[in-house]
């Protein structure tokens, strides 16, 4: 039986009920026959009498409450039990009913108080101690339900409710051996049913002793032959041992007498995927994605598998879209398959027909983030700047608190060289930014837009606002030394700036770039070439700025010809400067 069942033998409780009520109901009539009998002054003058009985307050108020718990109001019963409670302080009938109100409301600390109240006020009942004790394991104090349980299994040693509560428990505590012990007493006694078997079953597999559960699940298969769920119980435990074959038997035998059986279908699915039976795996799959008895969540849960594991997916791609398709056919109306379908398209490099279907699903009304920013992301990476500037601000209007739509449209405007709005959108960003790392970052992008448009010193001003939070920001520095160095000015902080970042990244040629080009600008030709030496190594040829520099550099050493050379070496990177062509036709 399980903890949160009403306790066994209530039955027997209710027609005790059923009999206090009639007797009840007669007291009552004896009662008010007697005061028409005695005329109407002599009527009132009885029925005075009678409301200053305690007794008969008490049982007419619980009758009252009895009456509203059976008719469904459990308040009013409430109501009624309390007040025959003010009379009569022992009547250990209302606390029980109380009990049962209570764990229907489920507020199981006020079912327990009553519960113990009931038993207190008479421990013989056995009822009462089962209630009590029941009302113990639902708050988890198993101990001391163990100690009712006990006193009355020394009273009644014949009584299966309390034999079957005690075996529970002691598997629930894991004390699995003696949980079997009660139960073997049990059936020693009283013979097998499937409850026990059942229960005998769950504490071997907790033991991990497989072929003692498969025994009994032996016997409950031959005893429940059109049970699906102890066929399927049969399978996993085969699939434990290592042998699929059965493990497959047993699943079938499950599918042949329904069908849908999710736990059938599940078991059967991965023993064809641990045997290699891919393409039996890929068809219960389907199976299973398409069956209403399963969450969606738990199907999506279980794709998310999919896009984890690479290798698994470029093998079987073709079966994993074929499920995906016959999934979202389904389900049209799910949303929640839409992200996974996304990542789904975004992994087979299918970038047009995902962006057809986020464009369809957001202008049809969605609002999901995932989707939206699935969106954003995908148009930022192939430099749709107008796209991914609307729909951010569509999803600044549905979302305006998600902070990441504020930066993807400040990403798209500043690519676009919308550099005023892209201010704008991050200064508005501001109040939502809980990171300070967040803040140093919107702090820089609006520095490094404030330059974009000459306005060096409100540049400044918020790079060192990223730097009295974070005094060693990789990018804040980079950029905030170069950009000095552009001006030839503060030269010596700029040199120190770029020296910390390469501290942390000492062999990045664009911050190994930004310190050569500082040494050029304070006259230390030879030591920026030699650091320019070094951005060419760890990457700097392939980048045009890079190689200008190197050339100017090399101009101030008196190596025309390499500048030349380093200047053409840009041009054909695609620098089309007119500085660059100006240096490159000088002599021509």
């Amino acid at each position: 039986m399980s903890f949160y069942q009403k306790p066994i033998g209530e039955r027997e409780v209710l027609v005790t009920l059923e009999k206090s009520s009639i007797a009840m109901r007669k007291l009552l009539l004896v009662a008010f026959a007697a005061a028409l009998l005695l005329g109407c002054n002599s009527s009132v003058r009885q029925l005075s009498k009678l409301s200053k009985n305690s007794k008969f307050m008490s049982d007419f108020n619980y009758y009252e409450g009895l009456k509203n718990y059976y008719g469904g109001s459990s308040d009013n019963a409430i109501r009624f039990l309390n007040k025959s409670l003010g009379y009569q302080t022992d009547n250990d009938a209302a606390y029980y009913i109380l009990s049962q109100i209570y764990q229907a409301k489920n507020d199981r600390i006020a079912a327990l108080t009553n519960a113990e109240l009931a038993y207190k006020y008479d421990p013989k009942n056995r009822v009462y101690g089962l209630n009590f004790a029941q009302a113990l394991q639902r708050l988890n104090r198993l101990d001391s339900a163990l100690t009712v349980f006990n006193e009355l299994y020394r009273r009644d040693s014949t009584d299966t409710d309390i034999l079957l509560n005690m075996s529970l428990i002691y598997g629930v505590k894991g004390d699995v051996a003696k949980s079997i012990k009660l139960y073997d007493d049990y059936s020693a006694k009283f013979g097998n049913n499937e409850l026990i078997l059942e229960n005998k079953q769950k504490l071997f597999l907790q033991l991990n002793q497989l072929d003692s559960a498969a025994s009994i699940g032996s016997r409950l298969v031959e005893l429940f032959p059109e049970d699906p769920r102890h066929l399927a119980i049969m399978a996993d435990i085969y699939a434990n041992k290592g042998n699929d074959s059965l493990a497959i038997d047993y699943n079938l035998r499950a599918l042949q007498i329904v069908p849908s059986y999710p736990i059938a279908q599940i078991g059967l699915s991965d023993a064809y995927r641990r045997d290699a039976r891919y393409s039996d795996y890929f068809r219960v799959l389907n199976d299973i994605f398409k069956n209403d008895e399963i969450k969606n969540s738990d199907k999506v849960s279980y794709f998310n598998q999919f896009l984890e594991n690479k290798q698994f997916y470029q093998v079987f791609y073709p079966n994993i879209d074929t499920l995906i398709n016959n999934f979202v056919a389904t389900y049209p109306k799910d949303t929640s398959i839409y992200p996974i379908y996304a990542d789904h398209l975004g992994r087979m490099g299918k970038l047009m027909e995902l962006n057809t279907f986020l464009l369809s699903k957001i202008d049809a009304g969605s609002k999901d983030t995932s989707l939206i920013t699935k969106l954003l992301e995908l148009n930022l990476y192939t430099k749709r700047f107008d796209t991914t500037s609307r729909y951010a601000s569509l999803g600044i209007k549905y979302h305006p608190t998600f902070l990441k739509f504020h930066l993807y449209k400040s990403y798209a405007l500043f690519q676009s060289k919308q550099y005023d709005s892209t201010i704008a959108v991050l200064k508005s960003a501001l109040p939502i930014v809980t990171k300070d790392s967040v803040r140093v970052d919107i702090f820089s992008m609006i520095g490094d837009s404030y330059h974009s448009l000459g306005k060096n010193e409100e540049a400044y001003q918020y790079y060192d606002k990223a730097l009295a939070i974070n005094p060693k920001s990789i990018a804040v520095l980079n950029n905030y030394s170069y950009y000095l160095s552009l001006e030839g000015r503060n030269l010596r902080k700029a040199l120190k700036m770029i020296e910390t970042v390469l501290e942390k990244d000492p062999n990045n040629s664009t911050y190994l770039d930004t310190k050569a080009w500082i040494l050029y600008k304070l006259g230390r030709y030879d030591e920026a070439k030699s650091v320019m030496r070094q951005a060419l190594i760890y990457g700097g040829n392939d980048n045009d700025v890079i190689l200008e520099h190197y050339g100017d550099i090399l101009l101030k050493l008196n190596e025309v010809e390499m500048a030349k050379m380093y200047w053409q070496m840009s041009y054909d990177k695609g620098n089309r400067t007119e500085e660059l062509l100006k240096k490159l036709n000088k002599d021509k």
